[in-house]
């Protein structure tokens, strides 16, 4: 076989080679081959979701931690269920054995403010027990059964709306504590409390300022009488208070003085006609007269002062003279008619009585 015939033979098998084997070995234009795989773009690796808009915000530190303080007591109560109302001082005693501390009444009465169906307060009777034995505490049911999951979500939602009003939680106020105490120990009881809170005199002798509002707060925190009670403490204590102004103490002086002068006018004329005198050295006249008094509490003081308005009311029966050694001397006028004096006396201290227009 000649050179050319060569070239071509091996020219035409090299071409069955390529074109051969059904396309076996072809390789198709625009495949992907299976071990390449899609890339994502750059910047959606890692990336994470959006946001939920309109989350709910987050409740202030104050207001969190009263919401804390109700799922403990909740707690408390589901752990113990058989016992569905307990003493202020057990709750406090197993919240203190669960978180450390005790839980506050205020904590508690903040909670019924903002959510009034989240706790129930009650008594058991004991007026004359601390109120943290007699105060009950009891999460309301729902026909005999547990709602204290339903009573959290209201309260978290009763807070966040709080929370955007702003402002703080206001005291819930406590049932009427019934009061078992008679009225003559009820009446000791208001009169040593306003003597406790009585104002306290300063240096120069002024009153001190009127304290009605901290004894009427007293009582409603305290609730140890009846609402109908406070108004006549307050009344009470506001006339005690005049007695520390010195114009109201003196006119009161001068009231129980005169009112005292017909008695006294008596017995003054009684001891110059047991003695068949006409004067008497003022010096031997009080002691007379203090040993004669009815009432024991009246002190020389008041006696003198009385003494000295009969001198200065009833001239014409009595004046009081100094001798030469400067001692005064009380003597009386026998021309007098005793029974006018003493009338006289007498509607000088009813005047003072009688209201003012």
């Amino acid at each position: 076989m000649s050179s050319r015939a060569l070239r071509a033979v091996k020219t035409s098998l090299g071409g069955e080679d390529r074109g051969g084997g059904g396309g076996g070995g072809r390789r198709v234009s625009g495949a992907v081959p299976s071990s390449t795989t899609v890339k994502r773009p750059r910047e959606e690796v890692g990336q994470s979701p959006d946001p939920v808009q309109g989350s709910t915000p987050a409740l202030p530190k104050s207001f969190r931690v009263l919401e804390e303080t109700y799922e403990k007591v909740c707690f408390i109560f589901g752990i113990h269920s058989n016992n569905d109302r307990r003493t202020l001082r057990d709750l406090q005693e197993a919240f203190h054995q669960l978180c450390g501390r005790k839980v506050r009444l205020d904590e508690l009465r903040q909670l019924r403010s903002a959510y009034p169906g989240c706790l129930a307060f009650g008594y058991r009777g004991l007026s004359s027990k601390p109120l943290s034995l007699d105060l009950t505490v009891q999460i309301p049911k729902e026909g005999g059964r547990p709602c204290s999951e339903k009573h959290k979500r209201v309260l978290r939602k009763r807070l966040l709306r709080l929370a955007q009003r702003g402002g703080g939680l206001p005291l819930s106020d406590l049932p009427e504590r019934p009061s078992n105490r008679s009225l003559e120990e009820s009446e000791k009881y208001v009169k040593k409390v306003i003597q406790s809170y009585s104002p306290k005199r300063n240096r120069v002798g002024a009153p001190g300022q009127p304290s009605s509002s901290t004894i009427k707060s007293f009582f409603q925190t305290n609730k140890l009488v009846s609402s109908g009670a406070l108004d006549m403490v307050e009344r009470t204590h506001n006339k005690m208070r005049k007695l520390f102004d010195e114009s109201e103490l003196e006119e009161r002086r001068r009231r129980r003085n005169v009112a005292q002068l017909p008695a006294l006018f008596d017995r003054l004329r009684g001891l110059f006609r047991s003695h068949n005198r006409r004067a008497m050295p003022l010096k031997d006249v009080l002691p007379h007269l203090m040993s004669m008094r009815r009432d024991k509490s009246i002190q020389l003081a008041e006696i003198e002062e009385q003494l000295k308005l009969i001198v200065d009311e009833a001239p014409e029966w009595c004046t009081v003279q100094t001798d030469t050694r400067n001692n005064k001397i009380l003597s009386t006028n026998l021309n007098a008619n005793p029974n006018v004096v003493r009338r006289k006396l007498s509607l000088l201290s009813q005047d003072l009585e009688s209201p003012k227009p």
